[in-house]
């Protein structure tokens, strides 16, 4: 008898089974179109995820030499970023199961009433979360495969790779990563579904669909907020332009504060702002149907005021990362052909190399002591650097921390005319002619110009090298030939050779060029073997730490930005779409008391362009003024390449965010029985 109950129980806990599978699947299908923006909205966050965590298999694809870990570090950087972003996708997904559910209250008060206890409905919300999570996942991977290849192209582009070296990028990597992040966010969602039903009242759910929308005119209160968030948001404009160079940075976080809080403040009380300014226009508010579309959107404007502005700080995060990013990644980036002149440059202490014993070079002293850079090495220069007393930066306006905070002066580097001419000469340069009894000026980095050209015309030009006065001669130069490749290093005093043999050596450097392709590889492999401890720089690590600064800058941009855009476009979408299945009823009672089709269709356009344009325009205001602010405090950015990120990124923003605006709006004329 036992054993015929526990078979009966186990065919019934199985035909129950199949019903929650068969009904999951149905409601599925039901709500297909509810859950559009749903599925699109978490399939192109699993194809970002992956694309932008798929980096380090497209640099190993690619070939890119990483000796230094500088690629690494930026693939490492993007894993943390997705964290952030996985963190935030979580919130969106819960935000929009709230509004799921929300539309489906009277489906579940259907199922109470008909005997469903509330741990098999959140059951069947736990498969529906699988069915529609599984699907969006899988179509997330894919999109994201093909995205990763066209990231590739993008990034051999960047740093110089030949398409040749380009073949299919799989990361198995990424896709376990996608796969567990969403899988958890999934389970997460589930959790927060069961509690959501377990409070949920069955009289509440039955009659959900018969709540109203209170009805909200202006009051004085909102008006005096109102008045202080256009205050602050002007405050917070005016602020980024303030502050500059160090300063700028703390101006700018307070800038954007205030804007925030402005934001925040005006989303909210612009509902009576609204309303009050309607009415009192009496010839617009009683045409057509605009009493009802004024009082609809002062109800969800208030309702949703708070809502709305985080959603207005999302897209104007969006659009400020992506042109910042970009940007920055473009200015890191500049002049990457000067920054490399030589194959590799070595330097060495006086002190180590004995005080320069009878002009010992770097490449002698390390043969004496057992490597030999011969093998490695082609055409090279060796040549000093030299220091004299009283010759310091500050003559430029140049200062550099020390560790007790405080700034210092710096000795400058000071090279004689004929080591110059032969770095010159390695670079295939020209050589300069220097009379006795002058210097002259090399600088690097375009940073340094302004220093320079206000040097030569506020000085005499004249400076005392150890007892020997030499007079600026002729034009700066504006060379990169320093010893350590290093293409934002301070000004370099050229002298006559004569006098720069009288100064005190304080280093000892060489640069040059490398035998063959294989050299580079067999100098790492040979030092790293070598007992010996000495420092070198090559070009092409130069370039990778270069290029995978400006990738980082960029891709962080583009992701943080699209990822903000995302999440702003779905949770208005997924708003508006709510508040349309609200609406259903009245549309209803529109249509029976005789309102025409085109009033209908007009009142949802307008509600939507406010819903949709308040956002919008605030974000495009105040992103405007924090890149505007940035630019001017980051130098010598040209107006092209600022003109370029900015079209970018707030072209990308308008065209997805009108895509959100035109599929809610087709979204809700289906819910309204709009034709």
């Amino acid at each position: 008898m036992r054993s015929e109950n526990v078979e009966m129980s186990g065919r019934t806990l199985s035909g129950s089974k199949a019903i929650l599978h068969e009904l999951a699947m149905k409601n599925v299908k039901k709500n297909a179109r509810d859950y559009q923006i749903y599925f699109l909205t978490l399939t192109l966050a699993v194809a970002l995820f992956y694309t932008f965590n798929s980096i380090e298999a497209q640099f190993a694809a690619l070939g890119i030499p990483d000796s230094l870990s500088y690629l690494s570090f930026s693939a490492g950087m993007m894993a943390g970023v997705s964290v952030f972003i996985c963190l935030i996708m979580g919130f969106l997904v819960v935000y929009a199961n709230r509004f799921m559910l929300k539309r489906r209250q009277k489906e579940m008060g259907i199922y109470m009433t008909l005997g469903m206890e509330q741990k098999d409905i959140g059951t069947l919300l736990w498969r529906e979360t699988c069915v529609i999570g599984g699907a969006s996942l899988a179509a997330g991977l894919v999109l994201g495969v093909v995205l990763s290849q066209g990231l590739s192209l993008i990034t051999a582009k960047i740093i110089g790779a030949g398409v040749e070296n380009y073949h299919f990028v799989l990361s198995s990597r990424a896709i376990i990563t996608s796969i567990l992040f969403f899988g958890f966010m999934f389970l997460v969602v589930y959790r927060r579904n069961v509690r959501e039903v377990n409070k949920m009242q069955l009289i509440d759910l039955i009659n959900a669909h018969k709540k109203n929308e209170k009805s909200y005119g202006g009051k004085v209160r909102d008006i005096l907020l109102f008045i202080v968030a256009v205050a602050l948001l002007a405050a917070g404009c005016a602020v980024v332009f303030w502050g500059t160079n160090i300063q700028f940075f703390r101006w700018l976080f307070v800038g954007i504060g205030l804007m925030m809080a402005g934001t925040l403040l005006f989303c909210i009380s612009v509902a009576g702002f609204y309303v009050k300014l309607c009415k009192g226009n009496k010839n617009y508010y009683y045409r057509r149907l605009n009493i009802f579309v004024v009082n609809q959107l002062g109800s969800r404007l208030k309702a949703a005021g708070l809502s709305i502005g985080v959603v207005s700080m999302l897209i104007c995060l969006s659009i400020t990362t992506m042109a910042l990013g970009l940007g920055i990644g473009k200015y890191i980036i500049k002049g990457v052909e000067r920054m490399a002149p030589y194959d590799i440059s070595m330097r060495m202490e006086a002190s180590e190399a004995g005080g320069n014993p009878e002009g010992a070079t770097v490449g002698q002293i390390l043969s004496d002591r057992g490597f030999d850079l011969s093998e490695y090495v082609g055409a090279s220069v060796s040549f000093n650097i030299y220091q004299a007393e009283g010759i310091l930066s500050t003559i430029f306006g140049s200062t550099t921390f020390d560790f007790d905070g405080t700034n210092k002066p710096y000795p400058l580097t000071i090279l004689g005319v004929d080591d110059y001419n032969r770095l010159l000469e390695l670079q295939g340069i020209d050589p300069i002619a220097l009379e006795e009894g002058h210097f002259t000026i090399n600088y690097n980095g375009d940073e340094n110009e302004e220093r320079v050209k206000n040097y030569v015309s506020t000085s005499d030009g004249r400076l005392d090298f150890n007892g020997t006065t030499l007079t600026l001669s002729g034009q700066p130069y504006h060379d990169n030939v320093y010893f350590d490749n290093n293409y934002l290093s301070d000004c370099t005093l050229i002298v006559p050779q004569s006098v720069a043999e009288t100064l005190t050596v304080d280093w000892l450097a060489m640069c040059g060029t490398f035998q063959n392709e294989d050299s580079y590889n067999a100098l790492r492999d040979a030092y790293l073997n070598s007992p010996m401890i000495f420092s070198y720089t090559t070009g092409t690590d130069i370039l990778v730490e270069m290029t995978s600064t400006n990738l980082t800058f960029t891709y962080i941009g583009v992701y943080l930005g699209i990822t903000f855009l995302i999440i702003a476009g779905a949770v208005l979408a997924l708003q508006q779409l709510s508040q349309s299945a609200d609406n259903e009823q009245r549309y209803d009672l529109l249509r029976r008391l005789g309102t025409k089709e085109k009033d209908m269709k007009t009142s949802l356009w307008m509600q939507l362009k406010v819903y949709f344009g308040l956002p919008f325009i605030l974000a495009l205001v105040c992103s405007g003024f924090i890149i505007g602010g940035s630019y001017v405090n980051i130098p010598y950015m040209s107006v092209w390449t600022i003109t370029q990120t900015v079209v970018f990124a707030a072209g990308l923003v308008t065209v997805v965010f009108a895509l959100y605006f035109m599929v809610t709006y087709m979204g809700s004329r289906r819910i309204l029985k709009l034709r």
